[in-house]
């Protein structure tokens, strides 16, 4: 994925976990007048001749129909031919506001964060230089910075 994702050896991931971005949206739609919604993509081959087919996804334990519009379900589906990402999607939506942005609080950021991984084909400094922006620049000394373990697979 960090060829498809990462534009060249220049880039990062930062890593979190789904329970720590679950409990943050959990907390900003309980204040706000927002209504959120995450789960994991469901991997198929969803349209046959031009047609949305939602039915492989099943109906959630205790509905008798989807608790959730098709046009909404669609934002979790994608190609089976993507399933390698193993891939969660959060939805959020603020109801009565034009702002094109919403900003969801996620307490400490060190708390929040995990790990910085660099490209696995980023040069030496360039893993050094993240490193030191991390400590040194913004004090997060709890947050751990390395090259991506898949540098073992590259010729660095």
């Amino acid at each position: 994925m960090w060829k498809i994702y990462g534009a060249n050896a220049f880039s990062v991931a930062v890593v979190s976990n789904v329970g720590k971005v679950m409990s943050a949206c959990h907390d900003y739609c309980t204040d706000s007048s927002a209504a959120g919604m995450f789960g994991e993509v469901v991997y198929d081959d969803y349209v046959s001749n031009g047609t949305l087919n939602v039915q492989t996804l099943g109906i959630p334990f205790g509905y008798k129909e989807l608790p959730i519009s098709k046009s909404t379900l669609t934002l979790f589906m994608k190609a089976k031919a993507f399933s390698y990402e193993q891939e969660w999607r959060v939805v959020l939506n603020k109801k009565n506001t034009s702002d094109p942005a919403i900003r969801v609080p996620i307490g400490e950021i060190e708390e929040f964060i995990e790990q910085v991984y660099v490209s696995p084909q980023a040069p030496d400094w360039m893993v050094s230089t993240i490193e030191s922006l991390v400590r040194d620049q913004f004090g997060f000394n709890r947050i751990s910075v390395s090259r991506s373990p898949l540098a073992k697979h590259f010729k660095i």
